[in-house]
């Protein structure tokens, strides 16, 4: 007879985040004015490097997504802090302070390539909700918006304390609205933490 033991032991997983921005501008500009021309060389960047946790230049959670707008579902209402983001191992996420932002306006899908065109721009914020819109991020304002133009890309952070989310069903919507007349395909990348 074979006899066996089995144990079941509990499982306590740990999720540990650690991401880097980096954005960068390496610029010359020449003046041609015959043999002698002068030149201006510049360059200027960032990098924020955040380390696992909820105080300041640490996130604990990172959500990313490629997300596609049509004509007729032209808003896509992100709820920072609900339960519908997932990150990549499918644990809910509610965000407590975004630490950083970056959204690509990638344009159209167009025989297997994204293909930005002009006047297929995006709309950031605005939701014109006052109870339930990202407030911190546009100053308490739900009027708000900024627009994001094709092909063109949006990043912002806030290592210290990060944008303040309220909470579910107040504070926690960031609007992004399709303002072509195509559909408009977007990544987004929110980091923060959610304590």
């Amino acid at each position: 007879m074979d006899c066996r033991a089995f144990f079941i032991m509990p499982i306590t997983t740990f999720l540990a985040l650690t991401s880097k921005s980096e954005v960068g501008w390496i610029f010359s500009n020449d003046l041609d004015v015959g043999t002698n021309n002068p030149e201006y060389k510049g360059q200027f960047s960032t990098k924020l490097t955040f380390a696992n946790g909820i105080t300041a230049n640490k996130a604990d959670e990172l959500w990313t997504d490629r997300r596609t707008l049509t004509p007729s579902t032209p808003s896509d209402d992100i709820d920072l802090s609900g339960t519908s983001l997932q990150n990549a191992f499918g644990r809910d996420i509610a965000f407590v302070n975004i630490k950083g932002l970056f959204i690509i306006n990638l344009g159209k899908l167009t025989s297997g390539a994204y293909v930005p065109a002009a006047g297929e721009d995006l709309l950031i914020g605005a939701t014109g909700a006052a109870a339930n819109f990202f407030a911190d991020l546009f100053d308490g304002d739900e009027t708000v918006r900024f627009r994001l133009t094709a092909g063109g890309d949006f990043k912002i952070g806030s290592p210290l304390v990060g944008y303040s989310v309220t909470g579910a069903s107040s504070g926690d919507i960031l609007r992004i609205l399709n303002d072509g007349s195509d559909d408009i395909t977007y990544d987004i990348a929110v980091w923060g933490d959610t304590a």
